[in-house]
């Protein structure tokens, strides 16, 4: 186990023995098979985010790591129902960040994988120099096509009134999906 794997889970197991709930949220790439047996029954929560199913969309957003390698999404699901299996009582919850590389996708078969208890849906907004941005009817389509798909309840959050472009879609499964 790395260093910093090491030192993680060290101030999780001290956190948790002093009563803190726990929530990591990740990408998923060092989230292996040992670090999810050490560091799931200290957890609360356990985030990741997740764009694509897709290798070359997941490649192109830059979702790889120092080396290139890709995020392997079966190791994930794998390692996400085995953290459940540690730790029953664990919230699993997926964000995924719609941009012009993924706002056609359709996620519901990867998501109904990995069973999230949460899925917020959050729109990359214009930056500088960043042309993955999308528009407030892309989002909105995105968004849509998403609900209509999968047979959620939602719940839209606004973020301050002095962001209105910021929208936050929080998706809760209803108990059949």
């Amino acid at each position: 186990m790395a260093i910093a794997c090491s030192k993680l889970l060290e101030i999780a197991q001290i956190a948790r023995d002093v009563g803190f709930q726990l929530s990591l949220i990740s990408n998923g790439s060092r989230l292996t098979h040992q670090v999810i047996k050490q560091l799931a029954p200290h957890l609360t929560c356990l985030g990741i985010s997740l764009d694509s199913a897709s290798s070359a969309t997941n490649r192109e957003i830059g979702r790889v790591d120092g080396t290139g390698k890709l995020l392997n999404l079966d190791e994930l699901v794998a390692n996400l129902h085995l953290a459940r299996q540690i730790n029953p009582q664990l919230t699993v919850k997926l964000n995924t960040v719609a941009n012009l590389l993924n706002v056609g996708e359709d996620l519901r078969s990867l998501v109904g994988r990995v069973r999230p208890s949460r899925w917020k849906i959050l729109r990359m907004l214009p930056v500088i120099g960043d042309s993955l941005a999308i528009s407030n009817e892309e989002f909105s389509t995105f968004d849509q096509q998403l609900f209509t798909r999968a047979l959620v309840s939602r719940q839209i959050c606004h973020f301050a009134r002095t962001r209105p472009n910021c929208a936050k879609v929080l998706l809760r499964y209803s108990a059949n999906v």
